[in-house]
């Protein structure tokens, strides 16, 4: 098999690289040349390789360079979002086609599905839900995601045999993660007791390692499929963010460091943080890293596990755990 991979060197690129059968041909799709990549690639191709016709054929393409979200960037329109996750990406599934590739794989995001309004138990949403993206990020993806369908229905009309694959990530993450769990395992290896232990919101996440077993097990998949459909993909074990703590506090130390505050109080920290913000004032705790602490965001990964006949290989034990020992190692 031949792959041509985009964000090969980002986080959850790396760890696919690794994972890869040494028997596959790999080549990358880059800004720059990569370096200290664990594996060699045959070849790696750069925006200007895209206006010229493919020199070879491709089995499938992995899509996964994004323009990820920005907790400082509050510009609702962006056009930077744009262009790199919706523009490039239709450029390159377009390269794809014209070097017959069988299966274009996306990396989406829950973003595409907004957030901030689902109340506690709502039921998990699920690939018929509505999608109501509430920034560029989310939009970028979203608006990506109605252009591959169109693209790809055209192609079922010329009898073509390429599909796509959009799978929707919620947060990954793993070792060498750089993003939002940076703060609780901050927290958890200073012993800090945190006063998580009332939350109430359930969100789905993603060990890195079965996010990379999905994506190889859409690769491997021989069975006929729709020619463009939308996926979610997750752990299948949703966490408080009390629940989440309390295992990577239990992780370094022993001790689940939690209690009880109420969530309307700490709602009220943060609308205070966002404020003094405004002001020059760095207070930690702003509105929206509290609404990430505390909001439902659940999704129902039941589709795709029934599609592909998978399983996440990782508890979400096993992927705090290996979270936890690369973050004290890398100290």
């Amino acid at each position: 098999m031949h792959l041509l991979i985009s964000g090969a060197t980002g986080f959850i690129g790396r760890h696919l690289l690794s994972l890869l059968p040494d028997s596959w041909k790999v080549s990358l799709f880059v800004r720059t040349p990569p370096k200290n990549l664990p594996i060699q690639p045959h070849a790696c191709l750069t925006l200007e390789d895209l206006n010229t016709p493919p020199k070879v054929p491709y089995d499938a393409i992995i899509h996964m360079a994004a323009r990820v979200h920005q907790m400082q960037d509050h510009t609702d329109a962006n056009p930077l979002y744009f262009e790199t996750n919706r523009d490039m990406t239709l450029k390159l599934a377009t390269y794809g086609l014209q070097a017959s590739i069988r299966k274009f794989v996306f990396l989406s995001s829950v973003k595409v599905m907004g957030e901030g309004w689902l109340p506690h138990s709502h039921p998990p949403l699920n690939e018929n839900d509505a999608c109501r993206p509430i920034d560029a990020y989310g939009r970028s993806k979203w608006e990506a995601e109605q252009a591959l369908h169109s693209m790809f229905s055209q192609q079922v009309q010329s009898e073509s045999s390429a599909h796509c694959v959009i799978l929707r990530l919620p947060m990954v993450y793993g070792p060498h993660n750089r993003g939002n769990m940076q703060l609780l395992l901050r927290c958890a290896e200073k012993g800090l007791p945190l006063p998580l232990g009332a939350a109430q919101g359930k969100r789905s996440m993603m060990y890195v390692k079965n996010a990379c077993d999905a994506i190889l097990t859409v690769l491997m998949n021989t069975a006929d499929q729709p020619f463009c459909k939308p996926y979610f993909i997750n752990d299948q074990h949703d966490l408080t963010s009390g629940e989440l703590y309390a295992m990577l506090s239990s992780a370094y130390s022993g001790d689940p460091k939690l209690f009880r505050f109420p969530e309307n109080w700490l709602r009220s920290v943060g609308r205070l943080g966002t404020h003094l913000r405004r002001f020059g004032i760095p207070f930690p705790l702003t509105q929206e890293r509290i609404t990430r602490l505390l909001d439902e965001y659940r999704f129902s990964a039941k589709t795709f596990a029934t599609t592909y006949q998978w399983t996440p290989p990782f508890s979400v034990q096993e992927g705090v755990e290996a979270t936890v020992a690369w973050h004290r190692n890398s100290r």
